[in-house]
This record gives structure tokens, sequence and C-alpha cells, in this order.
């Protein structure tokens, strides 16, 4: 089965370098959720149909090792894509 992203109006920056400063200050470099807050938010670093730098956040190990609940639009409510 194919599956094709758009990755259309999406947060994105000039660098990768950039991303990743970004990511920081939001605090989305290192998420972690679980009840022992020790399982990182896993990101894939891709670039959009322009060429800028995007994160596109895996929820799928989010739904397996948080057995607690949280908030799911953790990354989307900074305007990134969640998958």
């Amino acid at each position: 089965m194919r599956i094709k992203i758009e990755l259309n109006d999406v947060r994105s920056y000039a660098t990768e370098a950039n991303l990743e400063k970004g990511l920081k200050k939001l605090g989305l470099d290192n998420f972690t959720y679980g009840e022992e807050k020790n399982s990182p938010m896993q990101y894939i670093v891709t670039r959009t149909p322009e060429g800028r730098w995007t994160a596109v956040f895996l929820v799928t190990n989010f739904f397996r090792g948080n057995g607690t609940g949280g908030y799911l639009g953790i990354a989307a409510q900074h305007g990134f894509m969640s998958v």
C-alpha cells in the first residue's frame, strides 16, 4: 500500500540547524511520555516541496507507550505534522 503525505502548510525552516533550534525552543526536541517520562516522541526530519526543513512526528509509539493518556496534539499545535 502506498501512502502519499503532502507537506504543505506546515511549520518549516530554511535550514536543518534552524529546525533543530526551533524544536528545542518549543520543547519538542526531547518531548517524553509514559509513566516514567522516558520514552521520547520520535520524529522524522524531512523537506517540504519548496526545499524547507520540517519535522513529522510519529504518534504510533506514543499510543503504544502512553497508557496513561496525554495530549496528542503537542506537535500539531505548533504547526508540525503528526502521523
